[in-house]
């Protein structure tokens, strides 16, 4: 009577493909009669080598990342949303420098998801409401800018000046 082989999953059979020299090195540092916190361990580190992969091929089919062999690299979409990133991280210097940016716009109900997205960029920002159409802050965003240039026809319903007190 033949023995039947136990079929893995794909974390299982990714458990099994990656564990690392480190992991070996955990064991051998972990108490000798304890292998199931080997174990435990392993399969976290494994877990999150997965979930990273999967990450990767994630931002690969939205667009944002190209991967070739170990190269990442970020696409124009990608170096867009990078730059948000970046000037989302700065620390801002909150001293006021003299100047408003005022956003004011008029957006048709039938583009409701853009009106949505464009509230969503101004209060992510920094931007605070000054009436119901009318956000005001004391720095540009990056990010704002992006989204008209992705979006040429909302340049009719939405207008950003730079004013002085």
């Amino acid at each position: 009577m033949a023995k039947r082989r136990k079929k893995f999953g794909p974390i299982e059979e990714d458990i099994l493909q990656h564990l690392s020299a480190g992991d070996f090195l955990l064991s051998v540092l972990l108490s000798g009669r304890s292998t199931r916190a080997y174990y435990r361990e392993a399969y976290k580190r494994a877990r999150a080598r997965y979930a990273y992969k999967r990450s990767l091929e994630g931002l690969e089919n939205s667009g944002i990342l190209r991967i070739r062999g170990d190269q990442v690299l970020p696409t124009k979409k990608g170096r867009e949303l990078m730059d948000i990133l970046a000037s989302r991280s700065v620390e801002p210097d909150d001293t006021w420098p003299g100047k408003w940016w005022i956003v004011m716009y008029d957006i048709p109900v039938s583009m409701n998801d853009y009106r949505l997205e464009l509230r969503r960029i101004l209060i992510q920002a920094g931007f605070r409401k000054l009436q119901h159409s009318v956000w005001i802050h004391f720095r540009a965003s990056k990010e704002l800018e992006i989204f008209l240039k992705q979006n040429p026809s909302m340049s009719r319903f939405v207008r950003c000046f730079e004013a002085l007190p």
